[in-house]
């Protein structure tokens, strides 16, 4: 399994301010979610394809407007899977100052569809679709277990990450809307990646 974490600057920019692939380092966790044992490795790095590597930022800048939407009716930060790409899911965390934290999860796959670069059919989870929001669905069926084992430990992922951002933004070397490139928050992200998912 793989995943994509980026933070958008805060609209009207959106802009990715820090992005990181990783892949999961929990053996135990690939028990649960995947279907075919040994579809994967617990080796921590992303094994993502060629043609899904670059289609990652399409798949969080299309599930914005839904967050931008979402975001005002509930008073929660931590939005949960907000939309579904083929099999690929998205989780939305809102900061303070109006950035968003963002994880795309890709399980892997021997089919092209499966790692979302097929066709896709109407209602599969596009955005608006009732199958892409995650807030106020009931989830049913062996995808909607995956689900279910996944909020927990994305929900401390996000927990972690966002107070290493408070500390990072706080820093008077801080500026809006640039890159971040401070390795002492990439290795906090990775570590948490590593804990947690």
């Amino acid at each position: 399994m793989s995943y994509y974490f980026t933070i958008l600057s805060p609209a009207p920019a959106s802009n990715p301010v820090f992005e990181y692939h990783f892949g999961t380092s929990k053996p135990s966790f690939l028990l649960h979610t995947t279907s075919a044992p040994g579809a994967s490795t617990a080796d921590g790095s992303p094994h993502f394809n060629d043609k899904l590597y670059h289609l990652l930022p399409f798949i969080v800048h299309s599930s914005l407007d839904i967050v931008e939407e979402v975001q005002w009716t509930t008073g929660a930060m931590y939005l949960k899977q907000i939309d579904k790409w083929q099999s690929n899911l998205v989780w939305y965390f809102l900061a303070g100052g109006g950035a968003k934290l963002v994880l795309v999860w890709c399980p892997e796959a021997t089919s092209g569809a499966a790692q979302g670069l097929g066709s896709e059919k109407p209602g599969q989870g596009r955005p608006g679709s009732a199958t892409g929001m995650g807030i106020g669905k009931e989830k049913t069926g062996k995808s909607g277990d995956v689900v279910s084992a996944m909020e927990e430990p994305v929900r401390a992922f996000f927990a972690e990450v966002y107070e290493n951002w408070i500390k990072t933004v706080m820093s008077p070397f801080f500026v809006l809307d640039k890159e971040v490139q401070s390795p002492v928050f990439k290795g906090k992200v990775a570590a948490a990646g590593r804990r947690f998912l």
